[in-house]
């Protein structure tokens, strides 16, 4: 948690964004307050059209709100923009930064002058964000010929060039398999814990990012609708996931909302937490249990309670 003498990263005091479209306006953000220090990690969570991407965007001083305010480090993202932009790192999903014509170390390299790194260090830094993104054998590649994995870990690479304090991230996992999602949560953790960066990642892909990100800001029509820590976020949901594992096939009439697989080896279920006693005891009725899992439900699982209220 941030303490009184932690001088925050992000601060946001009652931000609002509207947009004025052919059929009227569109308020995309609507009194968002929050902050985050450093080595903090937020999951930004929410449904097409929430406002994830606008808040990030107004965080990068790419956007600058009708109402309230964002600073960066005490500092307005909009007015210091050029200042603050060796800070942070930025990826915006569907937005490419990539000059399709150079190669991945040419871009590097052109990203690498625009943050005003040179000669030695310009080379180290490139040879380090290549090697944690897996880009070493692509690096000759032009753009243009990239697969989108490749393109969304080079983005991340030229967000990382200056080794900045605070990522913001806007679906960084796009067209990553899941070993890919994997190694790149892997490398977030790594910044965070002995960096101290701050992140702030809005994703569809959920999978994995609990290890990394401690709390949530759900966003609902521009608003938040929660804020706080992603165990928080959990307690709403009334139900475990329980899997019990047989030394044989179990024998007698499971319960009809469980699910049965591997021949009746393995009996899954979700159960209430103060029914898991019960349920255990007709398990054991049902024949030799070998192994039983409690798990909580997954952050997709909870985004979906959410997103249906």
């Amino acid at each position: 948690m941030i303490h009184d003498e932690i001088k925050p990263v992000v601060e946001a005091r009652g931000l609002g964004v509207t947009f004025r479209r052919a059929k009227g306006e569109v308020r995309a953000l609507r009194g968002v307050t929050f902050s985050l220090g450093p080595g903090e990690g937020l999951a930004l969570l929410g449904g097409n059209g929430a406002g994830k991407s606008t808040l990030i965007r107004v965080l990068a001083g790419i956007l600058l709100p009708q109402e309230g305010e964002a600073r960066l480090w005490g500092l307005d993202p909009w007015r210091f923009r050029t200042r603050l932009a060796q800070r942070y790192g930025l990826v915006l999903g569907g937005r490419s930064r990539l000059s399709p014509l150079l190669s991945v170390e040419e871009n590097l390299r052109l990203w690498g002058a625009l943050y005003g790194l040179a000669g030695a260090h310009a080379k180290r830094r490139i040879q380090e964000v290549a090697e944690a993104l897996d880009l070493t054998p692509i690096l000759g590649v032009a753009a243009s010929r990239l697969s989108l994995g490749q393109r969304n870990r080079a983005e991340l690479a030229l967000a990382l060039l200056p080794e900045p304090e605070l990522l913001l991230l806007d679906e960084p996992f796009i067209g990553l398999d899941a070993l890919g999602r994997k190694s790149v949560l892997n490398l977030l953790e790594t910044l965070k814990v002995h960096r101290g960066v701050a992140l702030i990642l809005a994703s569809h892909e959920l999978s994995g990012v609990e290890g990394v990100l401690e709390r949530a800001l759900v966003l609902r029509r521009g608003e938040v609708a929660f804020l706080g820590d992603l165990t928080a976020l959990r307690r709403g949901l009334d139900f475990r996931h329980v899997k019990v594992l047989f030394h044989e096939p179990f024998r007698g009439n499971p319960p009809p909302w469980a699910t049965v697989s591997e021949g009746g080896y393995v009996l899954e279920a979700k159960v209430s937490p103060e029914k898991i006693p019960g349920f255990l005891s007709q398990m054991l009725a049902l024949g030799r249990v070998r192994e039983v899992s409690v798990q909580e439900p997954s952050l997709e699982e909870v985004m979906e309670v959410w997103l249906r209220t």
